[in-house]
């Protein structure tokens, strides 16, 4: 069982990082390869299935078919293209948290994902 402090301080911790990461979600272009990515996805969503693999063997293939269905669902958007990344910094705070409490302990793991929540970066 988890206790409830632990459950406050990792709500404020992923707040906190869900204001850090909406505070510059759109307030730079895309660089070159998340435009590029976001090309990608639109071509699929657009109804290009099929990427040329021979070209992209180092690519994460999976983010431009979850890209694709984001932007079938919500429409072809900057901030559509960018919203895989941000759940993924999400989750990755909570991961992080895990992880630091399985390492060492649930200080550790705190720690972990309050750093991780105030580091910059989409």
């Amino acid at each position: 069982m988890v206790k409830k402090s632990t459950v406050l301080w990792l709500s404020c911790i992923m707040l906190l990082g869900a204001v850090f990461r909406l505070s510059i979600y759109n307030m730079e272009p895309l660089f070159y390869d998340a435009a590029y990515y976001a090309s990608l996805g639109r071509s699929i969503a657009e109804g290009d299935y099929l990427l040329q693999v021979n070209q992209m063997s180092d690519k994460p293939p999976l983010f431009f078919y979850i890209q694709a269905v984001l932007f079938y669902l919500f429409g072809i958007f900057e901030s559509v293209a960018l919203l895989p990344s941000f759940v993924g910094g999400m989750l990755g705070i909570g991961i992080l948290y895990f992880l630091g409490k399985d390492l060492y302990n649930s200080v550790a793991g705190i720690l972990a994902a309050l750093l991780y929540a105030m580091s910059p970066g989409r």
